[in-house]
This record gives C-alpha cells, sequence and structure tokens, in this order.
C-alpha cells in the first residue's frame, strides 16, 4: 500500500482517515510500533483523528466511496 499512495497534496480526507486507520488497526503493523525517538507512528496517527474531531472506523457508505481510490485494492477493509 506504502508503494501506491499518491502524493499528500492528492489524497482526499477519507483515503488519510482510512490509512490512519490501517496504522491504528494493526494492518501497518511496523508501522504502528515505529518511532520517531519520542512518539510511535500509532500516536500520531491518532493525534492527527482526534485533531481533527473524526473516529478510525469507517461506515459503510464511506467504505463504498473509497471503492474508486487507487488505494482500494490494498486497504484491509477491502477484505
Amino acid at each position: 500500500m506504502i508503494g501506491a499512495l499518491p502524493p499528500a497534496p492528492k489524497l482526499n480526507d477519507l483515503e488519510i482517515r482510512a490509512v490512519l486507520g490501517e496504522v491504528i488497526y494493526g494492518y501497518l503493523e511496523w508501522a504502528y510500533h515505529e518511532t520517531d525517538g519520542q512518539y510511535k507512528m500509532a500516536a500520531y496517527a491518532h493525534g492527527a483523528l482526534e485533531a481533527a474531531g473524526l473516529k478510525c472506523s469507517l461506515s459503510e457508505t464511506e467504505r463504498q466511496q473509497l471503492k474508486g481510490s487507487t488505494l482500494w485494492p490494498y486497504l484491509m477493509i477491502n477484505r
């Protein structure tokens, strides 16, 4: 999935939430526990969603909207 990520300006908010959710739910296990020396990436993922007032879980409608994303084949929520 990381290789399929478009440049950040081309990602929409729903795609960003989906990727953060992948980290939080452990589907990107390496990213969850990776650290910058101060915080684990999971903490950044949670913090980003909290700051935006969003949940990491996606509704069925949001999952349907992601089907048009180039990331869809790589998301664990697709399985």
